[in-house]
């Protein structure tokens, strides 16, 4: 299937569905009818269902539909053929497959309520509103305030924030933790003397934090690094990000969801932490972007906290695109004139006096960096299922095997996809191991056939997993 042609078809229809009165005039009762057929489409029913809701129907709805069915039907039935076929994708030995295209996986978002709930189908181009704010926003997530959540057609779903990248194997880690060879103080120095510069000039009464994210947003523009991860509250401009500037491989769209998020969190205190969300309002790129910022209580925790991944082929050059919807390059790409030339200013003095390495910076990162090992996942694992610190020696010797198979998943990262090394898995396998547990100390492939494999999205990664749990038994922690 020509996944793009097939997404540009749907885009049509969407279009032509909101042309036309609403009232008796035959053209406005089809395109109504269109209408809740994309609806339906989008919900997994096939395209005849709704319309044999009105098949008894005489006077003008009668030939709205005959025309429907002769002219339209065609179409529509390509596109429920679409959202199920990316909805049921599955591999060999009927594993969860990589999708075909990142317009395939556009299909995945429109067939799935849990990608799309933030998605209006009261506007020609089903965009929601975004936060509801004009004032700059930081919260811990589990305590967040109303204003910080979407207008969405369910005021009582959890925000959902996504984040593209074009290529699976890359972790989920602000870019202040990528690498061994940052230097930290330095860069918190350069960052601090950005920060300055941006208050003194646009932004005089923001708190450091929400200037560090206006930094973050041009951290390409200005060269520095930050602690904070971007994310839209749009998952086809996730898709967008996802398939930009790619050159082949597995992309991926990365979901998360504040109720999982509060979930799986700890105590402040904790070395995994809490999550943040930071929203800057009065950034137009940013705004075009529907963009927010997280911070995670540890870097490496970030990505683990990620409850669903699509991944996808990725086609060289081929970018997903909906100009109906804002998602050019053209629109979220291009710098804000005033903003680039203030940031660009600013590298200039600070290359030329050396800025960020003139004096101690009063900025500090609110995580410690390195590694997480064993010990730590077991502290967070007695934190969520205290019931575990019941378990004798026995027990407690599988729970660790448990957690450095975890840290082992952790660095086979480029074979193992984010979904089946999640906290979520961890926290599920742990419960295998409740002190009243009848069948004595599980077997950790036992645990591993039912918690992890069944989220494995190829019969590699079925196999990294298994060759992990074979290292972890014949070396124990």
């Amino acid at each position: 299937m020509n996944w793009e042609a097939a997404y540009r078809l749907f885009v049509c229809l969407r279009k032509e569905a909101w042309l036309g009165p609403l009232g008796s005039d035959p053209s406005g009762g089809r395109n109504f009818l269109i209408r809740q057929i994309l609806r339906a489409l989008c919900r997994g029913e096939a395209p005849k269902s709704i319309l044999e809701k009105y098949t008894n129907r005489t006077g003008p709805l009668e030939r709205i539909i005959e025309r429907i069915y002769g002219e339209d039907l065609p179409s529509l039935t390509l596109l429920h053929e679409a959202v199920q076929a990316a909805s049921e994708v599955t591999g060999e030995g009927g594993k969860k497959s990589i999708l075909d295209d990142v317009y395939q996986a556009a299909f995945k978002i429109l067939g799935d309520w849990t990608w799309h709930a933030d998605t209006a189908w009261d506007t020609p181009d089903g965009i929601a509103a975004g936060i509801e704010t004009n004032v700059p926003m930081v919260s811990t997530i589990g305590d967040q305030p109303r204003c910080l959540e979407p207008a969405s057609w369910n005021g009582n779903e959890p925000l959902r924030v996504f984040r593209g990248q074009t290529r699976r194997e890359w972790h989920l880690e602000p870019s202040i933790a990528r690498g061994t060879e940052i230097s930290v103080p330095e860069e918190l120095s350069r960052l601090e003397a950005l920060i300055d510069a941006l208050r003194a000039e646009k932004f005089p009464d923001y708190q450091d934090i929400h200037l560090i994210a206006i930094a973050q947003h041009y951290a390409d523009v200005a060269n520095v690094k930050t602690w904070l991860l971007d994310v839209t509250l749009d998952p086809f401009i996730g898709l967008f990000f996802a398939s930009c500037n790619n050159t082949g491989g597995v992309g991926a769209l990365y979901r998360f969801s504040t109720s999982e998020i509060a979930s799986m969190t700890g105590e402040p205190k904790s070395l995994l932490g809490t999550m943040t969300v930071v929203h800057v309002p009065a950034v137009p790129r940013l705004d075009r972007q529907r963009g927010l910022f997280l911070i995670g209580g540890h870097p490496q925790a970030v990505e683990q906290l990620v409850p669903e991944a699509i991944l996808f082929h990725q086609t060289p050059g081929r970018v997903f695109e909906d100009p109906d919807r804002g998602i050019t390059k053209e629109n979220l790409l291009a710098a804000d004139s005033e903003f680039r030339d203030t940031l660009m200013s600013w590298k200039a003095g600070a290359a030329r006096f050396k800025l960020h390495s003139a004096k101690l910076s009063r900025l500090a990162l609110p995580f410690r960096l390195g590694d997480l090992d064993k010990r730590d996942y077991l502290d967070w694992l007695y934190h969520k299922l205290p019931h575990l610190k019941a378990c004798d020696n026995q027990l407690r010797r599988g729970l660790e095997h448990l957690c450095a198979l975890h840290v082992l998943l952790q660095q086979r990262s480029a074979k193992v996809n984010i979904v089946c090394r999640s906290l979520r898995r961890l926290y599920r396998a742990a419960q295998y191991f409740a002190p009243e547990y009848a069948g004595g100390v599980p077997q950790l492939y036992h645990i591993v056939r039912n918690v992890h494999l069944p989220f494995a999205a190829t019969i590699e990664e079925e196999l990294a997993i298994i060759d992990a749990v074979r290292c972890v038994e014949v070396t124990p922690p």
